[in-house]
């Protein structure tokens, strides 16, 4: 896996020891379906990931993106900015996941989220996304919608976003 450019996992299990062991330097695009590793796995691969620039997930918990996102700064630390600029989530994130992928993920161009439970972290990629250029999303219910000002926000923080899909 030393050269891998692209890894597709789905409905896989007792994959954890692959990202424990091994080095994913070179791999630029991660697409997890219903296949959650293991929090050290995803430490790893986080403090490796100077080349991810693509991740998708889908039925993967909260938990695994937050592990993933919370040790990105190891990775900027050790000379390996976060790269990550394109973010698809086609499962259900908390604000607090959301919130860490954007605190750590500056560079993001796209961010498509199937489902949040508020627009705070929304909101936030707003003030912290410079570089968006997608922003897709479906509030989940009670969330309040936004308004004319919050648009305006987003349209003057975020100079290079042409699409916008609530």
């Amino acid at each position: 896996p030393a050269s891998l450019v692209h890894l597709a996992l789905t409905d896989s299990t007792g994959v954890d020891r692959l990202f424990e062991d091994n080095s994913f330097a070179t791999l630029e695009s991660l697409t997890l379906v219903r296949s959650d590793i293991s929090r050290d796995g995803l430490r790893k691969l986080a403090a490796e990931s100077g080349a991810l620039t693509r991740l998708e997930v889908d039925q993967c918990s909260s938990g695994s993106v937050l592990a993933f996102a919370r040790n990105l700064p190891k990775a900027i630390t050790s000379g390996h900015p976060a790269a990550l600029r394109y973010f698809v989530s086609h499962s259900h994130l908390s604000d607090e996941a959301v919130r860490t992928l954007i605190m750590f993920c500056p560079q993001l161009e796209t961010l498509s989220l199937v489902e949040v439970p508020s627009l705070v972290a929304i909101k936030q990629a707003s003030r912290c996304l410079p570089n968006l250029q997608h922003l897709r999303f479906c509030a989940s219910d009670g969330a309040s919608a936004w308004n004319e000002v919050e648009l305006a926000k987003l349209a003057e923080s975020c100079p290079s976003l042409c699409e916008l899909n609530v």
